[in-house]
């Protein structure tokens, strides 16, 4: 039998409201300490899979704490950062250039909440084992080269649409071909990820770009003209502007994820 995944949590509220639907499906949670260097030993000797962030306090020792993990190197494995927090572009940045794999944003459904963070949890467990250390590394944090391009060409962080839209990406990257049936198998899944119905994400979507395509030609400061998402007929489609996303990121980051 193999050994029960671990999760950190960062406050005694979240844990309280968390931890038996992790332990229903076999994952064992402990309360973070309150001590910064006390949390990076335990992340560090317990080896967990998973660390859960509540940032409605000690916002910045939550980002240092992040930052120093991924800085040293710390334990065998990097385990998942996953934060919960209130919809702020400002915080939301933080937390992504500073280690945050997956971001919830407030007000949110815990067990969906749950069920998502364990599903994530298994994907970079597959690709962790499935690949060579350095390249698992770099598949499991993907997102936030994806997160970083989105913010840079004025997607909003805090509406749906910016999470619908990041998880369509990440999809494209890793099934090119999803691009060709977007109706039928992008917006299902992307909807199936984040608990909403497909019609839903699609509009989401849809206001996102377009709001980014408002702000300006977020694309041509890219050399290779083929990755261009303005012409002169008007904003892109949905897919167009996914498709042009997820090949800068390949280019930028990606080169070895197929």
């Amino acid at each position: 039998m193999s050994a029960k995944r671990k999760v950190l949590i960062s406050s005694e509220e979240l844990h309280t409201k968390c931890s038996k639907l992790f332990m229903d499906n076999d994952y064992t949670t402990e309360l973070m300490p309150t001590n910064p260097g006390d949390i990076i030993a335990a992340i560090k000797e317990q080896r967990c899979d998973l660390v859960l962030i509540d940032t409605g306090a000690e916002q910045d020792d939550h980002v240092r704490i992040m930052n120093q993990v991924r800085s040293e190197n710390l334990g065998e494995r990097m385990p998942l950062f996953m934060a919960l927090t209130f919809p702020d572009e400002a915080k939301e940045r933080d937390l992504c250039a500073n280690g945050a794999d997956y971001i919830f944003i407030r007000p949110v459904d815990i067990a969906g909440m749950v069920e998502r963070a364990i599903s994530l949890v298994e994907i970079s467990d597959d690709i962790w084992h499935d690949s060579v250390e350095d390249e698992a590394r770099q598949q499991i944090n993907f997102g936030e080269t994806v997160a970083e391009l989105l913010r840079n060409i004025g997607v909003p962080v805090h509406l749906a649409g910016y999470q619908y839209l990041k998880d369509a990406v990440i999809m494209a990257l890793e099934h090119p071909d999803i691009l060709s049936a977007i109706t039928k198998e992008l917006y299902p899944s992307v909807a199936k990820r984040n608990f909403a119905n497909p019609s839903g994400v699609a509009r989401a979507i849809r206001h996102v770009v377009e709001l980014a395509w408002a702000n300006g030609d977020p694309m041509t400061s890219n050399p290779n003209p083929g990755n261009t998402i303005r012409s002169k007929r008007g904003p892109p489609t949905n897919a167009e502007f996914i498709a042009a996303v997820a090949d800068k990121a390949r280019l930028q980051h990606l080169t070895n994820f197929k």
